[in-house]
């Protein structure tokens, strides 16, 4: 009986966790000013290398991020913290197992939720879930990941291209994405395009949650729309042409579902 309801009491907590993996963070509530647009960043320094990459990606894209490391000599870091962390639109917590247990980071989520800034969770380790934010929602970054596209698009400045979602791309992502466009063929497709390379398009189109039509290998209107789509909403191509050609093969290839941003009634598309 024990056993059981042991059991039952882990696939409670899983299906919480997967819940709350599978729902993006609000982030439409974040304070913007006309005089900060700092987004703050609370880590342990255990995950130095991973918070360096993220910095750098959001500076690279717009996103103004405060964190400790910047702190000028000769100032009294406590205090800089603190005001810095009260200044911010947004608290954005690395959550990993350090994270877990160190006092700055729990200091930091307290005074931000008494300060009313709301706080964006990014999950580094599974078992890294820190109790003070259990409730909210959190974006999966697990394995070193970088946020998806529809959570950075609402951070205060936030700016997107298909040269820099390349540059967030790994060695190993592109040369993977490089084999599967030479494997179809090595060309553009385009409307009236047809035979296999256009039936793996179709299948891409539909793995991160568009509709190509049938998976008949055409390059019909219902796939052209999709692309269009895809372009817009993942790469913000706003004159996409709906053709597809090595850049924009890896983008999709490297694409998941979450990484498409919120379509206004997809764009209208014709």
């Amino acid at each position: 009986m024990r056993t059981t309801f042991a059991r039952k009491t882990r696939h409670r907590g899983m299906d919480k966790i997967k819940k709350r993996m599978s729902t993006p963070p609000d982030t439409t509530s974040l304070r913007r000013t006309a005089f900060n647009e700092t987004v703050f960043l609370s880590y342990s320094r255990v995950d130095r290398e991973y918070v360096s990459n993220l910095v750098r990606w959001f500076k690279g894209h717009g996103v103004t991020v405060w964190y400790d490391h910047e702190i000028d000599y000769g100032k009294q870091w406590r205090s800089e913290i603190l005001k810095r962390l009260d200044e911010a639109s947004a608290l954005l917590v690395v959550m990993s197992k350090a994270a877990r247990r160190s006092r700055w980071v729990l200091r930091e989520i307290d005074r931000a939720k008494k300060r009313t800034i709301p706080v964006l969770p990014l999950l580094l380790e599974t078992d890294g879930i820190i109790k003070q934010v259990a409730d909210l929602q959190f974006e999966n970054v697990t394995g070193g990941k970088l946020p998806s596209l529809r959570f950075c698009q609402k951070l205060p400045g936030f700016l997107v291209n298909e040269k820099g979602i390349l540059e967030a791309l790994t060695k190993e992502q592109r040369d993977i994405a490089s084999r599967i466009f030479v494997a179809t063929g090595g060309r553009g497709l385009s409307q009236g395009s047809k035979g296999p390379a256009v039936a793996a398009l179709q299948i891409e189109l539909l793995r991160v949650g568009l509709d190509p039509g049938p998976i008949d290998g055409e390059f019909g209107k219902a796939t052209q729309k999709a692309l269009i789509e895809f372009q817009r909403r993942r790469s913000n191509v706003p004159n996409a042409d709906g053709m597809i050609g090595p850049i924009t093969w890896a983008i999709l290839t490297n694409s998941s579902l979450g990484d498409l941003a919120p379509s206004a009634t997809a764009d209208k598309l014709t």
